[in-house]
């Protein structure tokens, strides 16, 4: 198929990744183990015991080179989640809205259950650890949330058909020799790479999320206020503190924000002061770009540590932007309507700029040309019967 990209010789022949072993059996032995609460001792033994299971996961293959890095990310993210909850007590410390009895008190296998519950709820929603700034559920009553959550899960397959079917087409951007860099063309034409491909990842994360929500709802399981939206609003983003803070998805933020508080307190920063609040906005961009790594490494060991350089860079520039934000302040400059287009137009930039990098090794990897597996691929296919029929030939025109 046209767009897949090839992996590299020596890793075509890779084990199939063991799902039960290297991600169902870690997940329920860390949530048995917050059940339990044993010792220090035995607690951090699992975690180094989970943690080694999970990003040896890197030695295996899923079969394609964006899921490989996907599940790569993925193990990294969870030994870390597993780090915060299991160094930590969630039977007493957390509680859901719904729950009456103290959860220390419950029988073994209710413990368990809702150790799984925390450790699968990153966001906290409905629990007493519920991140700030969450979207707002999309609709109230069932039905009505099921008819706007499958309009918008039609919406954002053809959104996806339609970034990948340009990155397919994107023909400046594959050399005759096979080389990939999104560095050879203009800046019109970067920028379009660079949003087709984060587009392409917004998309890798809604689709498999709507999804879940739809069946869930349907079937009863939950019920709507439980699944707000995955992405904030965009109309958020008119800072990149605000960015990276409400509107991109919030999934690893439990881990980084806990550990980005366990090292301003060690460093003994004054809690609220400058240097805890950009303490704390350095370690959560670190830990996010280390784990980010792993998915690197699962796509070919030569990869190992492309992404990383790309989350500091954001800690970086958000100093940047609170300095200038601050100076503004101290004159008088009071927030509008223009200062708001200013930090959109600022926002926009910055992100076409520094995701090129991220974009780069991605194209460069095959990651940004292999097609994920819910694709509906009509766009292709309607794009050559407009043509046929209009005399246009779009597939041209869009790689043009």
């Amino acid at each position: 198929m046209a767009g897949h990209a090839n992996p590299p010789s020596d890793v075509e022949h890779r084990a199939p990744l063991p799902i039960f072993t290297h991600f169902i059996l870690p997940q329920f032995i860390v949530c048995v183990v917050i059940a339990l609460h044993p010792s220090f001792t035995i607690r951090l033994a699992t975690w180094v015991s989970i943690a080694a299971v999970l990003l040896s996961a890197v030695r295996y293959d899923t079969g394609a080179i964006f899921q490989n890095y996907s599940m790569g990310t993925a193990f990294a993210a969870l030994s870390l989640n597993a780090l915060v909850l299991l160094l930590s007590d969630p039977m007493t410390e957390c509680r859901h809205e719904a729950q009456k009895a103290a959860m220390v008190d419950m029988p073994l296998w209710q413990r368990i259950y809702n150790a799984e519950c925390i450790t699968v709820n990153t966001r906290g929603i409905g629990w007493n650890y519920q991140i700030p700034h969450l979207p707002l559920p999309p609709a109230s009553t069932r039905c009505r949330f099921i008819l706007h959550q499958t309009l918008r899960l039609a919406r954002f397959l053809l959104l996806l058909d339609l970034v990948q079917t340009y990155i397919d087409l994107n023909s400046a951007i594959v050399f005759p020799s096979g080389s990939l860099s999104i560095w050879h063309p203009g800046l019109g034409r970067r920028a379009l790479f660079v949003w087709a491909y984060a587009t392409k990842s917004l998309c890798a994360v809604t689709i498999p999320y709507d999804t879940a929500s739809i069946i869930a709802i349907a079937l009863g399981l939950s019920p709507p206020k439980a699944w707000p939206l995955a992405f904030g609003a965009w109309k958020d983003a008119y800072t990149l503190r605000r960015f990276w803070g409400r509107v991109w998805q919030q999934q690893m933020r439990r881990f980084v924000t806990a550990i980005g508080k366990y090292l301003a307190c060690t460093l003994r920063c004054t809690p609220g002061s400058w240097a805890s609040s950009h303490v704390q906005l350095f370690t959560a961009f670190v830990v996010s770009g280390l784990a980010h790594v792993p998915g690197d490494t699962m796509i070919h060991p030569r990869f190992t540590g492309a992404s990383f350089a790309f989350f500091p860079a954001q800690a970086v520039a958000i100093t940047l932007e609170d300095f200038v934000v601050d100076v503004a302040r101290k004159v008088g400059v009071r927030e509008g309507t223009w200062t708001r287009v200013l930090g959109y137009v600022w926002t926009a930039a910055w992100l076409t700029y520094s995701v090129a990098w991220f974009a780069d090794n991605a194209a460069r990897s095959g990651m940004a040309q292999d097609h994920l597996p819910f694709q509906p691929h009509v766009v292709r296919p309607l794009m050559g019967t407009i043509g046929n029929a209009t005399g246009i030939d779009l597939v041209r025109w869009m790689a043009a």
